[in-house]
């Protein structure tokens, strides 16, 4: 118990963890016998027990979220991992560590765009992207790969976060057999929530820039290349889901 509540979350965490739910589980058995009310009272208390230590372990995994901060291919832990594991069995506090993430990485990535237009890469290499404004076809195209990319780093960091027993290598399709049949669609819907909530950051300074280049009224050469460098994206991106 006092691993449960007192120490730091690690393994003792974990093992103190799986033995309450043992002990509430073994309690069902003394619900069958003339021990009926020993029995409700010592699940009661696992219950207890049980609540606290997730409710203490959303916190922790909430605290361990952000410390990435700006970090471009932040790790995973295997303890963040197994936390992120546990607290699927409590849906609410899973949904509420989930959206801690996705803000996370949507203020992450909305600075790290801008950044990469405005200021380039570290010493100004890669350089900034808006010094290629003049240039309608690279400048698109180059906000365009550096989403697309950052889209694949936040898809395998997300991945890895919220189904750790995903396939690492996974594409789509065995994305969504790593998870059990039963809750597929909830998995689904939880990964593409978040990735969701990470670009909708970017989005606006991105439609903004797009809607500019138009206004200056290209060629319709140039025109037509761009929609043909915008739709290969579309297409590209809907292949990874």
């Amino acid at each position: 118990i006092h691993a449960l509540r007192e120490e730091d979350i690690d393994e003792k965490f974990f093992k103190a963890l799986l033995h309450v739910q043992e002990i509430h589980s073994n309690c069902k058995v003394l619900l069958r016998t003339h021990h009926q009310r020993a029995g409700l009272e010592l699940m009661d208390m696992m219950s207890v027990y049980q609540e606290g230590a997730y409710e203490r372990l959303c916190r922790w995994v909430q605290v361990e979220c952000k410390k990435p901060g700006d970090t471009d291919n932040p790790e995973v832990s295997e303890l963040l991992k197994k936390a992120v594991r546990c607290l699927k069995e409590r849906p609410v506090l899973f949904k509420y560590c989930a959206e801690e993430v996705a803000n996370m990485r949507h203020h992450a990535l909305f600075r790290q765009f801008i950044s990469a237009l405005t200021r380039g890469g570290p010493g100004g290499l890669p350089r900034p992207i808006e010094v290629h404004a003049h240039d309608p076809l690279r400048y698109v195209g180059d906000m365009l790969g550096w989403l697309h990319q950052a889209l694949a780093s936040e898809r395998e960091l997300i991945a890895a976060l919220l189904d750790p027993d995903a396939i690492s290598d996974s594409g789509p399709a065995n994305h969504r057999h790593s998870v059990r049949e039963g809750d597929s669609s909830k998995g689904e819907s939880d990964f593409t929530f978040v990735l969701d909530r990470i670009f909708e950051g970017a989005c606006r300074p991105f439609k903004v820039r797009v809607e500019q280049v138009l206004q200056s009224q290209p060629s319709l050469i140039v025109s037509y290349k761009l929609s043909n460098t915008l739709e290969f994206y579309g297409y590209t991106v809907s292949l990874k889901f």
